[in-house]
């Protein structure tokens, strides 16, 4: 199954990426009780997306997120 993601969605995966699919799924799960209604709807998709993403999808997944990495941390800067 081919599974594409926003831009925005490739940003949250950025932001909450610690090295593996399932991981990253429960580092977005701890924060959802936390967001308001517009990040609820980004972080359920996001996650959602990632939990029909094989493994080796999120390893293909990861060389897209690294460029946003990247680009948070010049922002941050």
């Amino acid at each position: 199954m081919m599974v594409r993601f926003e831009e925005d969605e490739y940003i949250a995966v950025a932001i909450f990426d610690v090295g593996n699919r399932i991981q990253t799924m429960e580092a977005m799960d701890e924060i959802f009780s936390y967001l308001d209604e517009d990040m609820k709807l980004l972080i359920f998709t996001t996650i959602q997306k990632l939990y029909y993403l094989s493994d080796e999808g999120y390893e293909e997944l990861q060389k897209t997120v690294e460029i946003y990495k990247a680009d948070l941390e010049v922002d941050g800067e």
